[in-house]
C-alpha cells in the first residue's frame, strides 16, 4: 500500500480522537527571546485538540525565550511577522547564526495583532521548562519502485534504510498520554 493511502487511512480513524502536542528537533534546535514579555513561565489552559472539545484540555506554557524548529528557523528574515501556534504574532528583530548551523533569533511580541493568516505558523515551545525527550520514529517504503515485475527478485529493490529516530523535545503534556 502507498503511504499517502495509508496516512489517508490512518487519519480518518486517528484525527478525530488524537490530542495534538507540539515537539521541536534537537538537531540543530534555534532559539527566539521575545525581548518585550517578562522572562517568568506563564501557563494558560487550552484545548487539547480544538476540534475534539471531549478530549479536554492540557496546560500551553509561555515563556519569552522558546525554541524553534531547524526547518521552520531557517526560513525567517529580519522584519517579518510569524504566528507562534497557540499563542500570538512575533515580529522577528535579529537574527544570528550560530556554529552549529542553527540560529538565534530575537523578537517582539505584537500583543494586538490578530491577523494570523497572512504568516508563517511555527511550532515552538518553551526552553526554561520542563520539557520531556522523546524519539520520534518516521518509515519510509520498504522497496525502491512502486511494482515489481514477475521475473524480478524482490530483495534487488528493498531499501536499506527505513526507519529514521530523530531526537526531539516535547510539550511536558504528552506525559498524560
Amino acid at each position: 500500500m502507498e503511504w499517502d493511502k495509508l496516512w489517508a487511512f490512518n487519519k480518518k480513524i486517528i484525527d478525530p480522537i488524537c490530542p495534538r502536542y507540539t515537539a521541536i528537533s534537537k538537531e540543530k534546535i534555534s532559539t527566539l527571546l521575545i525581548t518585550n514579555i517578562p522572562n517568568d513561565i506563564t501557563m494558560e489552559t487550552i484545548p487539547a485538540f480544538v476540534n475534539n472539545p471531549k478530549l479536554g484540555n492540557r496546560i500551553l506554557f509561555k515563556s519569552n525565550y522558546v525554541y524553534l524548529e531547524y526547518e521552520d528557523a531557517k526560513t525567517l528574515s529580519v522584519s517579518e511577522k510569524v504566528t507562534l501556534m497557540k499563542w500570538g504574532n512575533v515580529q522577528i528583530k535579529s537574527i544570528e547564526n550560530n556554529p552549529d548551523g542553527s540560529f538565534k533569533f530575537t523578537g517582539e511580541f505584537l500583543f494586538n495583532d490578530k491577523d494570523f493568516k497572512s504568516t508563517k505558523k511555527i511550532n515552538w515551545l518553551p526552553v526554561n521548562c520542563p520539557l520531556t525527550e522523546v524519539a520520534l520514529v518516521e518509515y519510509d517504503h520498504l522497496l525502491e519502485v512502486p511494482k515489481i515485475e514477475k521475473d524480478k527478485d524482490f530483495k534487488n529493490f528493498v531499501k536499506p534504510i527505513t526507519k529514521y529516530i530523530t531526537e526531539a523535545w516535547a510539550d511536558p503534556n504528552i506525559k498524560r498520554l
